[in-house]
């Protein structure tokens, strides 16, 4: 691989100067160049900054990196980045997943099987803190001056990503956080703290080395908040390609479990954890029930990416470094849109150890209901 030469810019609202000139003052060996809104009185939009930000490669650059004014970068963020960059694949790179999202649920399952990078699944490209090659950087800036600067710049770089064929990779951990502040396009109203699915913040720190290993599954189980049920979502693994999604409790069905039994195992994880209870929680069965599917689902397909089910290659995976953070951020990221983030860990938590629970019961499930096995292949794009 040739030697990487990084260029990088903050981009950012005028209303956010300060917060970006600290970004870039706490950063200096980035080298970072703070690009602000053309039109900072306009309607709030990101492309218009966005579409600026891609264009501003260095000339020797070989890789471009932009960064959002309201993101905090790990500690040793910039040798991680060179290294991720080196290790990862040869295609954009997100260092940013939000822990509420179907690429975080990814990133989850490459956590708990040990891989270094997991492809995106959303309708969108996560734009925090984006690699991209440094001609792709230039083609998206030229290419996106046809589109309406109302169109978000995270689903402009989707759109034209896929026309490239080029297919985005999450770092596991991801090496951003994004700051709990006011966002200027109402996000934090709509849909809550959009936290990092895998921030590394723990203490004692774990050391973070990167591999090229891609977690192996183009399925997740997702607990899709807006609707209030939990999903099995599939895309191919070509960034554009068909995607589909079946609800959790029919794939359950599909794989030979009977509604009894599915019952009986819910009821199960409920009697091993007695402080999950409504009354106390504030959130009824039907709430609790879908993360149940979602993370017992996990399991399985945790399973099917493994090769195995057995507890002692459960007990493998939970061991992982990262492998219990990404568990606890699920169900924060499920509620992020009813709790107010003030009181978030504290309703969050008793679910953490239920959904720990969940995911070990799916693991070893594919013993008793072979189907379960390739339960990846259930929800196949069409």
């Amino acid at each position: 691989m040739e030697k990487i030469r990084l260029s990088t810019v903050i981009m950012a609202h005028p209303r956010r100067a300060v917060g970006a000139r600290l970004l870039q003052e706490r950063h200096p060996e980035l080298r970072a160049r703070v690009v602000y809104d053309p039109r900072p009185e306009g309607p709030p939009a990101t492309l218009p900054t966005a579409r600026l930000a891609w264009g501003a490669v260095e000339e020797e650059a070989t890789h471009h990196l932009v960064l959002q004014d309201d993101v905090e970068l790990c500690e040793g963020f910039t040798q991680l980045v060179y290294e991720a960059i080196a290790s990862g694949p040869d295609a954009p790179l997100s260092l940013f997943a939000n822990w509420a999202s179907r690429s975080g649920q990814m990133v989850r399952l490459a956590a708990l099987s040990g891989a270094s990078w997991s492809p995106v699944l959303d309708p969108y490209v996560p734009t925090q803190a984006l690699i991209l090659p440094a001609q792709l950087a230039r083609r998206f800036a030229d290419q996106s001056a046809a589109l309406p600067d109302s169109m978000p710049d995270n689903q402009a770089m989707s759109a034209f990503l896929a026309r490239e064929m080029a297919t985005t990779y999450v770092c596991c951990p991801n090496l951003v956080e994004h700051a709990a502040e006011d966002s200027l396009l109402w996000h934090d109203i709509m849909f809550g703290v959009r936290h990092s699915v895998l921030f590394p913040h723990l203490d004692p720190p774990i050391e973070i080395a990167f591999s090229t290993s891609v977690v192996g599954s183009r399925s997740v189980p997702h607990f899709e908040s807006l609707a209030g049920f939990a999903v099995v979502f599939s895309q191919d693994t070509i960034a554009g390609g068909p995607a589909s999604s079946v609800a959790a409790h029919e794939v359950l069905g599909t794989c030979g479990l009977s509604n009894t039994e599915i019952m009986v195992e819910f009821r199960s994880v409920l009697e091993r954890n007695p402080h999950v209870e409504p009354a106390e929680l504030g959130f009824g069965y039907p709430f609790i029930f879908q993360l149940w599917l979602t993370s017992f689902i996990l399991g399985a397909v945790l399973a099917q990416v493994v090769g195995e089910s057995s507890v002692e290659a459960l007990d493998r995976a939970l061991r992982r470094p990262w492998a219990l953070h990404a568990l606890d951020t699920l169900p924060a990221g499920t509620l992020r849109r009813f709790v107010p983030a003030e009181r978030l860990p504290s309703v969050s938590g008793p679910l953490s150890q239920l959904c720990i629970d969940s995911l070990r019961a799916g693991f070893v499930a594919p013993t008793r209901w072979p189907g379960l096995r390739n339960i990846s292949e259930l929800t196949e794009a069409t």
